[in-house]
């Protein structure tokens, strides 16, 4: 086929990612040209897609494609986002209480005069990595339920926008 009757493009995409990406692309008008896997990333492939350049309601395909892509895009940012506030959470409070525990620790061996304090500090620490714990999963449950709403709302709008893809192909 000659280029100029056709456009090309080409995106890479999380593998696991790649079916729905495929799938959704049809309703743009894009067909599968290539699929390869990324050199550099393993859980990375490399699509390559086609279409008539001449395709009816053209520009209009491009704007829904391109809110679809920022949709996409948005979807990966937030499933990201669900475990980070609980990781800094889990890294911070799980550092301070080992620096409490090895502090106790320390002390208890450096000056037993100093043994009672020693316990406690100890105690301290190991009370807080416990209370980490909770605090963390409560976190983790709070920042995924409401990144979950975001994520769903974001796919309906998605499967919404390929609709009207879809009525604009059939409707040419």
């Amino acid at each position: 086929m000659d280029i100029y009757q056709t456009d090309t493009l080409t995106t890479e995409v999380k593998f696991e990612k790649a079916d729905a990406l495929i799938a959704d692309y049809r309703d743009f008008g894009w067909e599968l040209h290539a699929e390869s896997e990324d050199r550099i990333y393993g859980d990375v492939t490399i699509l390559t897609f086609r279409r008539p350049h001449a395709i009816a309601h053209k520009e209009r395909l491009q704007l829904l494609q391109v809110r679809y892509d920022a949709a996409f895009n948005r979807i990966g940012v937030w499933e990201r986002r669900k475990k980070d506030r609980a990781t800094v959470l889990a890294l911070t409070l799980t550092l301070f209480g080992v620096l409490l525990l090895a502090a106790g620790i320390a002390l208890a061996i450096a000056c037993p005069q100093w043994l009672l304090w020693a316990v406690a500090e100890t105690a301290a620490g190991a009370v807080l990595s416990l209370a980490s714990m909770i605090a963390v999963e409560r976190c983790y449950a709070a920042d995924k339920k409401k990144y979950s709403a975001r994520i769903a709302a974001e796919r309906a709008a998605m499967h919404d926008l390929c609709r009207r893809a879809v009525l604009l192909r059939e409707g040419s």
